[in-house]
């Protein structure tokens, strides 16, 4: 089990939204986190660290520069991270498999990023902090996808209806 995937979980669970660079840094680190072993195969694990690390900086420069960009780079590395999560899930290995889905969530995530930007983004960062949460979870599918939704429900209404609306960037 990997700690720090479930503690950016639970951070992007409760104030992802409130801290939209946070957001889009930790997105980054976690889609690095899963295609380096795609494209890099087996390497130690600094280097999977390493290039984690570089996608997690970019974005949160990318959030605090441009935020309209940011906006749409948000929904790619969310849906992208989501899109991954699926294929591990129904135990795709192939990677241009893989590949096609990974990409096709990333630009799906960044059309929804910005055509509904404030609610869009509120529920992707749910979706990937609970995914980066149940994906540490080896409790069976149905249970894993009771938790899924539960946490994904919890994290959404925590962040719209219980943080102080002045709060909210």
């Amino acid at each position: 089990m990997h700690l720090y995937n479930i503690i950016v979980g639970v951070m992007l669970l409760l104030f992802g939204r409130k801290l939209f660079w946070l957001f889009l840094g930790l997105a980054g680190f976690l889609v690095g986190m899963e295609i380096t072993p795609l494209f890099f195969g087996d390497q130690p694990h600094w280097i999977q660290l390493s290039i984690a690390l570089g996608m997690g900086c970019l974005g949160a420069i990318l959030a605090i520069l441009a935020q309209r960009i940011a906006f749409a780079c948000g929904g790619f590395f969310a849906g992208m991270y989501l899109a991954l999560g699926v294929g591990h899930f129904f135990a795709l290995a192939d990677t241009n498999t893989m590949l096609f889905i990974a990409i096709g969530g990333g630009i799906t995530g960044a059309i929804i990023a910005t055509l509904i930007m404030d609610t869009a983004i509120t529920i992707l960062v749910c979706l990937v902090g609970t995914g980066a949460i149940v994906g540490e979870l080896h409790l069976g599918q149905a249970i894993n996808i009771l938790i899924f939704l539960i946490l994904t429900g919890t994290g959404f209404f925590f962040q719209e209806k219980l943080l102080p609306v002045a709060t909210k960037n």
